[in-house]
């Protein structure tokens, strides 16, 4: 049953999927229209719970190539201005991306390692989950799955979260989620402090006087602790 989505608008910009969009929603009865969504997104799923699911879709092409040139932590700081329940929805696997790759050298090198830390620093950092599916069928079956969870936590933030979670990361992983932080830098704090927790409630006085540490590293330490006072590994 999808009773609980009373319609659904896509993206104009979005001519190739317009169609394939239109075609799976109709045939379950919802209505599909196109509109300019902006920074809402490429689908925006109406409920009756009166709440609004804002879904960015992505190939793993347009993932990674986006990633790399910062457009989608662009994207997601907007989407986080513009919309209370949002997400982004990857296609594809790494295969799909090891054909293209002679076209576009630049995504050579990729693995799903790559991948996974892209994401988790994406809903970490930025606030933005993302779900990975291997076809567009799926798709279109993750926005029916992820609208009803919205539609039955209406009035409360509680935004689907991927499978990214602080307390199953071994303690060097989840420091470097922070962009500026990398594996040397997290050894030498912890190092320092002895868990990322002790780091994360560190004092600016005490992370300064650490050698290589300033305040850029101090700004990702204290948005890590912001995301871990709100407990992301909560489901």
């Amino acid at each position: 049953m999808t009773d609980f989505i009373t319609q659904v608008f896509v993206d104009s910009k979005e001519q190739k999927m317009i169609k394939k969009t239109m075609a799976f929603f109709n045939t379950k009865g919802i209505p599909v229209k196109e509109k300019t969504l902006g920074d809402y997104g490429d689908l925006a799923v109406m409920l009756s719970s009166h709440q609004i699911l804002n879904i960015e879709r992505k190939t793993i092409a347009d993932f990674c190539s986006s990633y790399m040139t910062g457009h989608i932590q662009d994207q997601a700081v907007r989407m986080n201005k513009a919309s209370y329940n949002y997400c982004c929805i990857v296609y594809g696997s790494i295969h799909d991306l090891q054909r293209i790759s002679k076209a576009y050298p630049a995504l050579k090198k990729i693995k799903q390692k790559s991948i996974d830390k892209m994401a988790a620093k994406l809903e970490i950092l930025y606030g933005l989950p993302v779900f990975f599916v291997d076809t567009e069928a799926q798709y279109f079956n993750k926005i029916i799955e992820l609208a009803e969870i919205v539609h039955k936590s209406a009035n409360k933030k509680v935004m689907v979260k991927s499978k990214v979670t602080i307390k199953d990361r071994p303690d060097i992983n989840f420091l470097t989620i922070a962009p500026r932080i990398g594996e040397k830098k997290a050894k030498i704090l912890l190092n320092e402090f002895h868990s990322p927790q002790a780091v994360l409630n560190a004092s600016r006085e005490e992370l300064l006087s650490i050698n290589g540490i300033g305040d850029a590293i101090i700004s990702d330490i204290k948005q890590l602790k912001k995301v871990f006072e709100k407990g992301l590994d909560e489901s």
